[in-house]
């Protein structure tokens, strides 16, 4: 339980049988001692097999003795993370050779050896003295990192190397939204590979995934939203149709860049977008088949006066969430009730026998106009509406409104 130390340069980490995790609060075990399963194994030791070997067994043990390792767990991927975690600052990884721009002319850099800790070897020892019970304090060592890529390799692919970039500038695109990338920028996708003492030209990837990520997901990408329903006082409080997300899906288009680009020298290329399916519908939401906004309307009343903005805001308010039932037959006179003082109404001007003049209410058209060009944009039937005796700015286009 007081754990295992290891160390390097005078550099120390406790490394204990559970360990916490700072992010999420959560432990996690990284050793453990199977005591159950070593003492079955101590105990059933000349017990088992023929009977010549277990007579054999027990003498040996009686006379000599006989020790049994004591069995462990060992959750070596978190315990290796633990460990680059808290030591990678002292190691300096082999960078490989690679193609940049030296005045506009590509040009090779160097390859440059690196140190790094050997993580494998220190694990191992802890293996070995766990089996013992031993948490004596272990050291890590440094070696010798030598690079993939060497320079010398990497020369005879700058002619291939200046046909590719000759493409540039290439474009990603994604409906109307186009991204540039600059011969400059393009030559740090550019990597190269080596396998069975060859080089080749590839895309280094990360490179790709960190421009997709910070420059153009964020443009593109969309959360789900998950329907909402909710009823209140027999009025809908709130509903939102559910609606599936957009993603950019980065490793096919990782995929696709090099087909099109470094294999087939295209300068313009689609992005590859997915869909993310919402998780909640409608239908799950609600029993009424409420599944979607099936027609809006609209009208422009900017520029009214104040009287007016408040008429039409206490008509939308009396009118907002009421549910219409199949084949109900809907009117917006009875569903607005009473339009006077009492009911929350201002003043404001009418059209009444052919002239304006004010009354409780004025500005509800807007309302009527509106509801009716919804109606129409969902197909519903219009049982009766009546027209303005002349036309008014606020329900241009002529025709469209509704008194």
């Amino acid at each position: 339980q007081e754990g295992v130390k290891f160390a390097f340069n005078n550099e120390e980490l406790l490394i204990t049988p559970v360990m916490s995790s700072a992010q999420n609060d959560l432990a996690y075990e990284i050793i453990k001692i199977d005591a159950e399963n070593t003492i079955n194994t101590a105990f059933n030791y000349g017990k088992t097999g023929n009977i010549l070997n277990n007579i054999k067994n027990a003498m040996i043990a009686l006379v000599f003795g006989k020790k049994f390792p004591f069995l462990t767990n060992l959750n070596e991927p978190e315990l290796t993370k633990n460990l680059e975690k808290w030591f990678a600052r002292f190691e300096t990884p082999a960078e490989n050779a690679k193609l940049i721009l030296d005045n506009d002319k590509i040009a090779v850099k160097k390859e440059i050896s690196g140190k790094t800790i050997n993580y494998e070897k220190s694990i191992k020892l802890l293996k070995i003295n766990l089996k013992q019970l031993d948490n004596s304090m272990i050291k890590l060592y440094m070696e010798d990192s030598n690079p993939k890529v060497y320079a010398a390799n990497c020369k005879n692919l700058i002619p291939q190397a200046e046909e590719i970039l000759n493409v540039a500038p290439i474009y990603l695109i994604n409906g109307k939204n186009k991204w540039e990338i600059k011969k400059t920028n393009l030559i740090s996708w550019l990597d190269v590979g080596s396998s069975g003492g060859a080089t080749f030209i590839t895309l280094d990837e990360s490179h790709i995934k960190n421009y997709i990520s910070e420059k153009i997901a964020p443009q593109i990408n969309k959360e789900p939203k998950t329907a909402k329903f909710q009823i209140d006082g027999g009025r809908v409080a709130q509903f939102e149709p559910g609606q599936d997300g957009l993603e950019i899906k980065i490793e096919d288009t990782i995929e696709k860049i090099e087909a099109e680009f470094l294999n087939g020298r295209k300068n313009e290329i689609e992005l590859i977008v997915g869909e993310v399916k919402n998780t909640i519908g409608a239908d799950e939401v609600n029993n009424l088949g409420i599944k979607e906004i099936i027609g809006t309307g609209e009208s422009d009343f900017s520029g009214s006066p104040a009287n007016r903005l408040h008429n039409i805001r206490t008509g939308a308010n009396s009118l907002n969430g009421v549910l219409i039932k199949p084949d109900e037959e809907f009117s917006l006179l009875n569903a607005l009730g009473a339009i006077d003082g009492n009911a929350g109404y201002k003043q404001e001007l009418v059209i009444k026998n052919n002239k304006t003049v004010p009354e409780y209410g004025g500005g509800l058209c807007q309302i009527g106009t509106t509801m009716f060009r919804g109606s129409l944009a969902s197909g519903l039937e219009i049982t009766q509406r009546r027209n303005h005796s002349y036309r008014v700015s606020y329900y241009e286009p002529a025709g469209t409104d509704a008194t």
